[in-house]
């Protein structure tokens, strides 16, 4: 089977899903893509490359897990919004910009950029977010849609000062994942805090507990989706 028709039978399933009310379609005071939609957007894919990310318990280990399942959502973007823009941003002790923005018709670039992203080092959310907002001061354009996606293994500071400012000044939907041997492996306090929070009180933070659900869980965010049930 095509990628594409896997696709059109995969986005057949999200619509079933969205109407059983387990996924919904996120909503900020700024107009959002619609399901399926072709509305130019840039988003930032964040993941934490600390020592940690090179536990086996996600295979082939948790940072390769990452990658692959930011490669899906950038696959699967792809065929949704051509005009779309992605970031890519890493962080350990230091935050760094691994990929600028690059339109997904350069997915190559994107791909070769995740795949070298190399583990070492502890873990500071902030400074990932930091880089995250250089990105989006340099490139982001008036009215456009930015979406943050993060993924972390562990505790990490981060000043919330920071990601307030990019969902207030860019209208920036933060969705966050939290990966690890459980949920207490994670802040998640603290990223619940970081992530966006609709009017409605739904939360953008999941803690995913394998490497299949998270690459369906990046593979749903590529399509406007998010999670609306219990963390796994």
């Amino acid at each position: 089977m095509s990628f594409l028709s896997k696709l059109q039978s995969f986005n057949a399933k999200l619509e079933s899903d969205v109407q059983d009310g387990q996924f919904g379609v996120s909503r900020t005071d700024r107009k959002r893509p619609t399901l399926f939609g072709s509305v130019a957007k840039m988003t930032v894919i964040i993941i934490d490359c600390s020592g940690s990310m090179s536990c086996l318990d996600y295979p082939p280990n948790r940072l390769e897990a990452a990658i692959n399942a930011a490669t899906e959502y950038v696959n699967t973007l792809t065929e949704q919004n051509a005009k779309a823009t992605v970031a890519v941003v890493s962080f350990s002790d230091q935050g760094k910009v691994v990929v600028p923005p690059t339109t997904v018709r350069n997915i190559r670039q994107i791909t070769d950029g995740l795949r070298s992203i190399k583990i070492y080092g502890g873990t500071n959310i902030g400074n990932g977010l930091e880089e995250t907002e250089k990105v989006l001061n340099a490139h982001s354009k008036p009215n456009a849609q930015s979406h943050i996606i993060l993924l972390t293994d562990g505790f990490g500071d981060c000043p919330l000062s920071v990601p307030e400012k990019l969902k207030q000044q860019y209208g920036t939907i933060i969705d966050v994942v939290g990966i690890g041997g459980s949920p207490s492996d994670v802040n998640e306090s603290l990223l619940r805090k970081v992530a966006t929070t609709d009017p409605d009180g739904t939360n953008h933070y999941r803690f995913i507990a394998d490497a299949r659900t998270l690459k369906q869980h990046y593979r749903q965010l590529a399509t406007g989706l998010f999670w609306k049930g219990e963390d796994q």
